[in-house]
């Protein structure tokens, strides 16, 4: 048997290969919908020069994405498109316009990969990326028929179950894998495997950075998550079968080590519960997905 290392490396090997084949050999097909859907990314100056082959893999999905917009902050890139990587610039030039650089003039850090498009594109249907993975061909397809299958639900490939005792949320790292397919509210999806977000999905609130800046700074999954709450909207979890290989990008000040390694997750998700009230709101969805499993 082979062991999972192996085939995390064969896996990284595979996908480095095939974004590198020309765009001509893989067409996407033509969707029967009439809104459109906007694969969000943004990135930071110590993954600037890796981001070019996440954008790689979503240019290839087998499903027709209207754009990718890429969102970058002024504050972080001062010198503007010029002073991008130039494999990032080459990438943008033979796209054919298929992606969008949004510039921000602030730095709202990992949550301006949705905010800034939500704002922009409100009627569009949404899939968050993360920019340190390859995602497969497949990827945007299995979100979209899923999003089909469950109209109105919020739709990822990764999460778990909001766990709670009572009332008292138990720690994040307790929390067990969510089932797929069983939509709920106390199902909180992760941003690696990417997050589908219909439009208007989220609370009018998931804007006030001000506040999320106070409650959750670098946990945008936490307010995301609190907002489709407010909205009244469900999330639900499909599985593809594939894990989502790493492209190499430094994992330096990444948000997973201070938010699970150092357990920021528990305070942040304790502070955005209290502070909207939806403590019973979990409980009661956590219930009554236990009872229907």
């Amino acid at each position: 048997m082979i062991s999972p290392r192996v085939v995390s490396w064969l896996d990284r090997l595979v996908a480095n290969a095939w974004v590198r084949l020309p765009q001509v050999f893989f067409p996407a097909r033509a969707r029967e919908t009439g809104r459109g859907i906007i694969v969000a990314v943004t990135t930071h100056p110590p993954r600037i020069g890796s981001v070019d082959l996440t954008l790689r893999s979503i240019l290839r999905q087998s499903l027709q994405i209207d754009c990718i917009v890429l969102v970058l902050s002024e504050l972080e890139f001062p010198g503007g498109l010029p002073a991008l990587p130039s494999r990032l610039r080459r990438l943008l030039g033979r796209a054919g316009g298929r992606i969008e650089i949004l510039w921000t003039p602030d730095n709202k850090r990992s949550f301006k990969k949705l905010l800034p498009v939500v704002e922009k594109y409100p009627e569009a249907t949404i899939i968050t990326a993360d920019d340190d993975v390859f995602y497969w061909r497949s990827w945007a397809n299995a979100l979209a028929s899923a999003a089909q299958r469950f109209p109105g639900t919020i739709v990822g490939t990764r999460g778990t179950q909001i766990l709670l005792t009572g009332k008292t949320v138990q720690p994040y790292l307790s929390w067990p894998h969510c089932r797929t397919d069983r939509p709920g509210h106390s199902i909180f999806l992760t941003g690696n495997g990417g997050i589908l977000y219909p439009p208007g999905a989220l609370d009018p609130t998931v804007q006030d950075w001000a506040l999320a800046s106070v409650l959750c700074p670098s946990a945008d999954d936490i307010w995301f998550k609190a907002m489709a709450t407010l909205a009244g909207t469900q999330a639900v979890r499909v599985n593809t079968g594939r894990d989502y290989p790493p492209n190499g990008a430094t994992q330096a000040g990444a948000l997973w080590v201070q938010n699970v390694g150092l357990d920021q997750n528990d305070e942040a998700f304790n502070k955005v519960v209290d502070y909207f009230h939806l403590r019973t709101v979990y409980a009661g969805s956590a219930e009554a997905t236990s009872e229907s499993s």
